[in-house]
């Protein structure tokens, strides 16, 4: 007799329902997520001729078992939990308590039996969890630049005139060498200062420019401790942004490398390998 398996994951604790292809219960239980719990569980799935198994994308405390029972042959379904949530609304149950949801989940999978996942859940958990760290890199690179901000204006606020964008290339290689007005005014080699990948010199006349700016600027904080926050302040943006290139890099290759919609996705206008990236994580298979 075929039979589904539905598991309401828990931290401590999960609970498993097992019915019949008709939705009929057949057993039900509960075992701890460590490996005598898991080994236990094993036990009763050997017992039943077991189709499928589901389980809900609960934070990530399932990944060890759906790994688990994959290598041991099972078939496995993460299910996303709003599927099961009006599933459940469906069949009028009103309760709510695991070994409830565990039950929904096999009878849903009784009824629906949902087809193959062209994309591994590991490789979209993987995608979720690098888009949510890139998009809290990018709120720690913009509120560090802010800060860099608020200290130039107090340093050398002319600064800005001259090199726009605190956080190009530009602007961080000088600020880092040179990181007050007061040290720019006793410069000697600033036109041949480098900056970016390619190498860009920043030229005599520009040179001359900031140092005529910074000869008279209104900025008052010129001190060794002023010249030590905006230095530390450069480097933990370049540090951010190397983090997080390195993220994006990762993702990208990562979207890349499974065939589920991406190529799709980019067509749309204003749609980058970043926020294809991000879609595939949250959503899944498109």
């Amino acid at each position: 007799m075929d039979a589904y398996v539905g598991i309401d994951v828990g931290r401590n604790f999960h609970v498993y329902a097992i019915v019949s292809s008709t939705g009929k219960p057949l057993t039900s239980g509960r075992f701890l997520s460590d490996g005598n719990g898991f080994q236990s569980f094993l036990a009763v799935l050997e017992k039943q001729d077991v189709t499928l198994v589901g389980m809900e994308a609960t934070g990530h405390y399932w990944r060890n078992l759906f790994h688990l029972l994959r290598r041991h042959g099972y078939t496995c379904r993460v299910l996303n939990p709003i599927v099961t949530q009006y599933y459940r609304r469906m069949s009028l149950i009103r309760h709510k308590t695991d070994a409830l949801d565990a039950e929904c989940i096999a009878r849903y999978l009784a009824a629906v039996r949902p087809a193959g996942q062209n994309l591994d859940p590991e490789t979209q958990e993987q995608l979720r969890a690098m888009a949510r760290l890139q998009a809290t890199l990018a709120e720690q690179l913009t509120a560090t630049v802010n800060r860099l901000h608020q200290m130039v204006d107090q340093s050398f606020p002319e600064f800005t005139r001259q090199v726009p964008r605190l956080r190009s290339a530009k602007a961080l290689t000088l600020l880092k060498r040179y990181p007050t007005a007061a040290s720019i005014t006793q410069a000697r080699r600033l036109a041949t200062l480098s900056y970016g990948k390619q190498g860009h010199r920043l030229g005599p006349e520009q040179a001359a420019r900031l140092k005529a700016a910074a000869a008279a600027t209104a900025g008052h904080a010129q001190s060794a401790a002023d010249a030590l926050m905006i230095r530390q302040t450069v480097e933990q943006i370049l540090l951010l942004q190397k983090q997080e290139q390195e993220l994006l890099s990762e993702m990208e290759e990562l979207a890349q490398s499974v065939d589920t919609g991406l190529k799709q996705l980019l067509t749309i206008p204003g749609i980058s390998v970043k926020s294809a990236a991000a879609i595939i994580g949250e959503v899944g298979d498109i």
